[in-house]
């Protein structure tokens, strides 16, 4: 394909009202940046309250529609209706475990999971054509530099030091003491569709995206986590969706653009470069089970050696989970542990073997609506949700977001299941017409 530099190409009106509506939605409840907004103008709030009980409203209006009028439940209805029921166990085996009250099991649960009400509202605007799945992932691009913007504001202007009793500060001694924790999940979706972008369609100006994001994830946020669960699969992805010697080409273009980037880096600050290996190397020594006197590395062993600790002393809990825990309550029972540093040992904690094994179908199921698709194995969007839900994937092992903060998950798995209807259509057209 013809090599361009295109940051901009103009689209009817109808296309940015849809991004615009899209990105409101995504900045409301997709991704926790309005939260992180909260720290510093507290009254907004308020706005996320007021559209939390608008979007349980509108929920419980369609689903009334659907059982009393219509009499019937499709089966996007019935998923997302488990998994908004899905929170009930965590909070009854909480209550049963540690004699945790169910209503705050549910109020510590449902939290992240009421926005799971909204996913049904996506899809059917998806299937009807009134949202494209362009328009969709054009949304959350926005969301991805609007978070950008706000984290690289708050880095260099506020000290996380004043914000330590909140869920957005950590101490971590390897990135220079308190520092600030935000979700990467936006930005991960930016640097996997900027990537997708260049080895489809070799934009030059998707490589500078991909290398801007990419440069925060390294330096500045210093995420491993999000760079290996992403940078790897889409790596790899490459070489599985182009030829061998063309991916092969690319790869040594964008290993020669990184290295003159970390030169820069190197030249400007060599401390930065040093540092960065340091982590890299403990982050991989880690892996493997060796002790790194790193404490941001070591501190996840520890948790994890805890929760070991714990299934030990409660040989029935691994099976069947001991449910999830309010902040007060962890700290009582499970001082230190949190659960988004200990990946998938934090969802067998809450869940035990027999929910991670039901909560991980929700993959299989992605796999194979995705692996039987022919119609659109050649279409762009259809590549990003793949490997969106690939990526998260292998994040899960290490951070367990999808059972954490699902609302992303749970879209890009109904975006994947429109494109197999579309599939099934076209399939079902091509069979009328041959014969």
């Amino acid at each position: 394909m013809a090599s361009n530099f295109v940051l901009y190409n103009k689209k009817p009106f109808k296309y940015y009202l849809a991004v615009t509506l899209g990105s409101i939605y995504f900045l409301l409840f997709g991704s926790n940046t309005l939260s992180v907004v909260a720290l510093f103008i507290p009254p907004i709030v308020f706005i996320f309250a007021a559209y939390l009980v608008v979007l349980v409203l509108l929920g419980i209006v369609y689903y009334m529609d659907r059982i009393v009028n219509k009499k019937s439940l499709t089966k996007i209805d019935l998923i997302v209706i488990i998994m908004c029921l899905v929170p009930i166990y965590p909070a009854i085996m909480a209550n049963q475990v540690f004699g945790q009250s169910i209503l705050k099991g549910l109020i510590t649960v449902e939290k992240a999971n009421i926005g799971l009400l909204s996913c049904c509202g996506i899809y059917y605007l998806i299937r009807n054509n009134i949202l494209r799945v362009e328009e969709y992932y054009k949304s959350i691009l926005f969301l991805c530099w609007a978070s950008l913007a706000l984290y690289v504001y708050m880095i260099f202007t506020m000290n996380p030091a004043a914000y330590q009793d909140t869920a957005f500060v950590g101490f971590n001694p390897s990135k220079g003491g308190w520092v600030f924790r935000f979700s990467t999940a936006p930005l991960a979706f930016g640097i996997t569709f900027y990537f997708l972008e260049y080895i489809f369609y070799n934009k030059k100006s998707s490589l500078i995206l991909f290398a801007a994001l990419f440069s925060y994830l390294l330096f500045i946020d210093k995420s491993r986590i999000t760079i290996f669960a992403n940078v790897g699969v889409i790596g790899l992805y490459m070489f599985y969706a182009l030829p061998f010697l063309k991916a092969f080409g690319k790869l040594l273009y964008l290993l020669f653009f990184g290295a003159i980037i970390i030169y820069g880096v190197y030249l400007y600050d060599p401390a930065m470069v040093e540092i960065l290996t340091g982590m890299m190397t403990n982050f991989f020594l880690a892996l493997i089970g060796i002790d790194t006197g790193e404490g941001s590395v070591d501190t996840r062993w520890i948790e994890m050696a805890k929760v070991w600790k714990f299934f030990d002393e409660h040989p029935g809990v691994i099976a069947l989970g001991a449910g999830q825990l309010n902040k007060d309550g962890m700290e009582y029972f499970l001082s230190g542990v949190y659960l988004s540093d200990i990946g998938i040992v934090g969802i067998l904690l809450v869940y035990g073997i027999v929910g991670t094994a039901l909560q991980y179908l929700y993959f299989g199921l992605s796999a194979y609506w995705a692996w039987g698709n022919k119609t659109f194995k050649n279409e762009f969007y259809f590549h990003v949700t793949k490997i969106g839900l690939l990526s998260i994937f292998v994040d899960s092992f290490f951070t367990g977001g999808f059972v954490w903060f699902p609302s992303i998950f749970v879209n890009s798995l109904l975006v994947l299941q429109y494109y197999r209807i579309e599939d099934q259509k076209a399939r079902q057209l091509a069979a009328i017409i041959n014969n």
